[in-house]
């Protein structure tokens, strides 16, 4: 939308930022759907509007169109040391690139069919259980010592 497009409402201040499309892991789909009663035409949509959740990955090597990451923090996010970083290589390029999962911008994403694309990429069980256990680490600072995760880091950091 352009910007003199965006209504100044008394009391609200106007941010604008730059975005681009890039993959993402879905945390949560959101709740249920609401039904159309709890919908009333007349109040504000952004109450009742479905989200999901969603964390985004960012390339971490460097190219033409690209900084990248510094060598050494990819080379310790590898191995598991930081609750807010998760590197890992996507399947969506043919060679798979590297790309850090930042748990840290966790973010509502509308659930309108134009604001995302659909994969045909989706977790396995044990890599589902992964991210779980990732997310209490990040959230409570807890670390089941029987889950996958812990014993992937532990020998991680052996290295």
């Amino acid at each position: 939308m352009p910007t003199a497009g965006i209504h100044n409402f008394p009391g609200e201040r106007s941010f604008v930022y730059r975005a681009k499309k890039r993959p993402v892991i879905v945390v949560s789909t959101g709740g249920p759907q609401l039904p159309k009663g709890l919908r009333p035409g007349t109040k504000p949509k952004w109450q009742t509007n479905p989200t999901m959740l969603v964390a985004p990955y960012y390339g971490s090597e460097e190219n033409d169109s690209r900084a990248g990451w510094y060598g050494a923090l990819v080379d310790r996010i590898q191995k598991c040391e930081y609750p807010q970083y998760m590197w890992e290589k996507l399947p969506l390029n043919d060679p798979p690139r590297e790309s850090i999962l930042k748990f840290d911008q966790l973010q509502p994403l509308g659930k309108h069919y134009k604001a995302y694309e659909i994969t045909d990429y989706v977790l396995c069980d044990d890599g589902i259980e992964v991210m779980n256990d990732w997310i209490m680490w990040l959230t409570r600072n807890q670390m089941p010592s029987d889950s996958n995760l812990y014993m992937i880091r532990e020998e991680l950091l052996k290295e």
